[in-house]
């Protein structure tokens, strides 16, 4: 039972912390030292789900990835050409296997 009533207490002292805290500006931020900061950090963290954790976690692995750049395929006027010419035997059903 004390095991229950220690969970219960720590999730009714979350919620009252979550109620109190308010969205603060940069400006009110920047006067806390960087070892507050980072309690208020770990504080925030510490309530959020763990999904919404896992989530989190997702989007800055996500935004470390290097962006790849995309590179579009050129094909010669042959090559267009042959496929053109592929898909209109295609649509009039006159394509035969080829003999190997």
């Amino acid at each position: 039972m004390k095991k229950r009533r220690k969970g219960r207490l720590k999730r009714a002292k979350m919620i009252r912390l979550k109620r109190i805290e308010r969205l603060m500006t940069v400006k009110e931020l920047m006067v806390f030292t960087k070892l507050q900061l980072i309690q208020k950090i770990t504080q925030s963290i510490a309530m959020l789900s763990k999904k919404k954790l896992a989530v989190m976690y997702y989007q800055i692995q996500k935004a470390k990835l290097p962006i790849l750049p995309k590179t579009k395929r050129k094909f010669s006027k042959k090559q267009l050409a042959a496929q053109r010419l592929f898909a209109k035997r295609a649509r009039a059903g006159t394509l035969r296997r080829s003999k190997r």
